[in-house]
């Protein structure tokens, strides 16, 4: 019998406009390319998927990437256990904005949480930013490096599967934190 989470995992997607995190998530979650471009000030949903033999439920948050809605995206932050840093392998400008905008962000926010670093695009060309790069990068910030393709759906089943491989042990962690610790409802991605 299978066992199933109850609680969802809470998964925040943040990076540039354009990059591709409304794609990535319908891609994955409906197993089909949008053909349309929609923008988002933020949305989510939640969805089940089996991992290693056990059903977890995943809340995916899908943020605006303009800076102008800096202090909307962050009202996503609290409670969350992963969060997706991603950039455009096609266009620089996106992976700089991972450094100067996304990352001090989220880890002013979400102290609690597990970042992972996520190329998309790379059915694109020409590239800008080299997979060296990037895990380069990934490394010196502690985060794991993920190359994607939300068209082709090349690796999202790899990204989901370790979304929910380092975001399921937090919500044992915060199951037992939530009634022994008075600081449970501080600011931030505390895990509840």
């Amino acid at each position: 019998m299978q066992e199933e989470s109850t609680t969802p995992i809470k998964l925040v997607v943040v990076g540039d406009a354009g990059v591709g995190k409304t794609s990535t998530l319908i891609s994955y979650t409906a197993n089909s390319f949008p053909r349309e471009y929609v923008p988002r000030v933020y949305d989510n949903l939640v969805s089940s998927m089996m991992v290693d033999g056990k059903v977890y439920n995943i809340s995916f948050w899908d943020t605006a990437g303009a800076v102008d809605f800096e202090k909307i995206r962050v009202k996503c932050y609290p409670e969350s256990h992963v969060i997706i840093l991603m950039f455009d392998v096609t266009k620089k400008s996106t992976f700089d904005s991972i450094d100067s905008t996304f990352l001090p962000e989220v880890q002013k926010e979400c102290k609690q949480a597990k970042f992972l670093l996520v190329g998309n695009k790379i059915d694109n060309s020409p590239r800008q930013v080299s997979k060296e790069e990037a895990k380069k990068y990934a490394s010196r910030n502690s985060m794991e490096y993920f190359e994607i393709s939300a068209q082709s759906q090349e690796g999202l089943k790899i990204l989901f599967d370790q979304v929910v491989r380092i975001g399921a042990p937090l919500l044992v962690n915060s199951k037992q934190s939530k009634g022994s610790s008075s600081d449970s409802k501080k600011k931030g991605c505390t895990c509840q």
